[in-house]
C-alpha cells in the first residue's frame, strides 16, 4: 500500500508543479510593457496614408533610378523588412526595383513622418535598431544598409553586397546620391 501512496503524492507533486508553471507563463504573458507593442502582418505592402511627401520621395527615387536604366513598379509580392517601432507604425510605401539581367528584383522602403524632425529621430532609431544584436540577427550577414532622408520621409535599401545580385551596389550608391545620410553604427 505505501508504493501505491508514494505514486499517488509523487502525481499530485507533478501536477500541481505543472499547475505552477502554467500560472507563471500566464503572469508572464500578461505583463503590461511601456506603450503598446507594434506589430502589422508581413504581408502588407504599405501602412498608414501617405500625402505628397511619400509621392515626392517616390519621384526621387524613380529619378535616380533612371540614370542606371532602372525604375520601380507596385510589389509583386509582400514585403516588409525589420523595423524599429517608430518605422513600423509610420504609414510606408514599397517600392519593387526589377532588375532583369539577373532575373530578381530589390525592394525600397520609403515610410513618412509629420515632419523632418520626426523623421530624423526615427531614422537615428532604425539604424541602431538594425546595428544592434536583435535587429542584425533579423538580416543576413553582411547586409548593407541604406538610410537616407527626404524631408519628413526616409528610405530604406537593404542588400547583400556579396550576394552578386549584379546591380545591388549601382541601386545603393544612386540612393545615396539622395537626401541626407543617416549613418549605420558599425
Amino acid at each position: 500500500m505505501r508504493a501505491h501512496d508514494a505514486q499517488g503524492h509523487g502525481g499530485m507533486v507533478g501536477a500541481i508543479m505543472a499547475l505552477a508553471a502554467t500560472a507563471l507563463l500566464l503572469v508572464g504573458c500578461a505583463t503590461v510593457r511601456d506603450g503598446p507593442i507594434v506589430t502589422f502582418p508581413p504581408s502588407t505592402f504599405g501602412s498608414g496614408a501617405v500625402t505628397d511627401a511619400s509621392t515626392a520621395a517616390q519621384r526621387e527615387v524613380d529619378r535616380a533610378l533612371g540614370t542606371i536604366g532602372l525604375f520601380s513598379v507596385v510589389p509583386r509580392v509582400p514585403y516588409r523588412p525589420a523595423e524599429a517601432p517608430r518605422f513600423a507604425a509610420a504609414p510606408r510605401t514599397v517600392l519593387e526595383v526589377s532588375v532583369p539581367d539577373v532575373g530578381a528584383s530589390e525592394h525600397i522602403s520609403i515610410y513618412e513622418f509629420p515632419d523632418a524632425q520626426t523623421a530624423a529621430v526615427a531614422a537615428r532609431e532604425q539604424a541602431a535598431y538594425v546595428a544592434s544584436p536583435v535587429g542584425r540577427v533579423q538580416f543576413p550577414t553582411g547586409t548593407d544598409f541604406t538610410i537616407r532622408q527626404l524631408g519628413s520621409t526616409i528610405l530604406l535599401y537593404t542588400f547583400l553586397p556579396q550576394a552578386g545580385l549584379g546591380r545591388s551596389n549601382e541601386i545603393a550608391e544612386v540612393l545615396r546620391g539622395l537626401g541626407t545620410v543617416i549613418e549605420v553604427p558599425r
